[in-house]
């Protein structure tokens, strides 16, 4: 299958005009095999090894990994090679496991986001790195940490339940010295029909970050207006946001468009 994934990403503001947000459309082929014993996106029972390579306009490989999927209980380990030698591994919960909402799976948008920050890295040379709604696996911020040693990375989510998975992974990754994770949410507290636990810390906890990452984090209108008014408040001066989502969901170009 080849779904495309969407990062929008604003450049740094300039002094002569005001920042542009490009839509860039950039294919990511998914391979699967060895059927069987794996959570796919929604807890369903699906693949235990899977390719995913994303491709620039122009054709050309960007980047690519592996991943292979180990089943813990009812949930799984999803351990992932990225071409290059980083390894990383992220927890897949089962649908309805820690109060999540959509942030129990690792989505294809989360993986092409990665992939980008991959492909990109001789470019970004982030201090401190913020993901917004980064779920169970928090796969974009946790990478950062790794591809980027020295950058100071706050994983940020409205579901509490799944802070103490997220320190694990991080302590799992080594990279636990740098990282962070906290409830935040924004808008009306209630993104990804959670409960509004996270209303009293979406104001302005957050310190801004020269690099702003989400995937996968606008479902509906209401979540792209939300995060058009939040991004502005997170991204430092000079700093750059990414934002990631399978192409067929119409929110993140949305809020692409408010962003403009």
């Amino acid at each position: 299958t080849t779904p495309a994934t969407s990062p929008d990403a604003p450049p740094p503001p300039g002094s002569h005009a005001t920042p542009a947000a490009p839509l860039l459309m950039l294919p990511m082929s998914e391979t699967y095999s060895g059927g069987g014993l794996a959570h796919g996106p929604g807890g369903i029972l699906s693949w235990r090894r899977a390719r995913y390579v994303l491709r620039g306009a122009d054709g050309r490989d960007v980047a690519a990994l592996d991943c292979a999927v180990e089943p813990r209980g009812v949930d799984v380990a999803k351990r992932l090679h990225f071409d290059g030698g980083v390894e990383l591994e992220v927890a897949e919960l089962a649908a309805t496991a820690c109060g999540s909402g959509t942030g129990h799976a690792l989505w294809p948008g989360a993986i092409g986001l990665a992939l980008w920050l991959h492909g990109n890295r001789e470019g970004l040379g982030p201090a401190a790195a913020v993901e917004l709604g980064c779920g169970a696996a928090a796969l974009p911020g946790l990478f950062t940490a790794l591809e980027f040693p020295g950058c100071f990375v706050t994983l940020t989510d409205g579901a509490p339940d799944l802070l103490p998975g997220l320190r694990r992974a991080a302590a799992r990754a080594n990279v636990d010295v740098m990282v962070d994770a906290r409830v935040h949410n924004y808008g009306d507290g209630s993104f990804d029909g959670l409960a509004a636990t996270a209303r009293a810390a979406a104001a302005d906890d957050l310190a801004p970050a020269d690099l702003v990452l989400g995937a996968e984090i606008a479902y509906r209108a209401e979540d792209a207006e939300a995060l058009a008014a939040e991004i502005p408040k997170r991204v430092a001066p000079g700093g750059l946001a990414v934002l990631a989502s399978d192409a067929k969901r119409e929110p993140l170009r949305l809020a692409g468009a408010l962003l403009r």
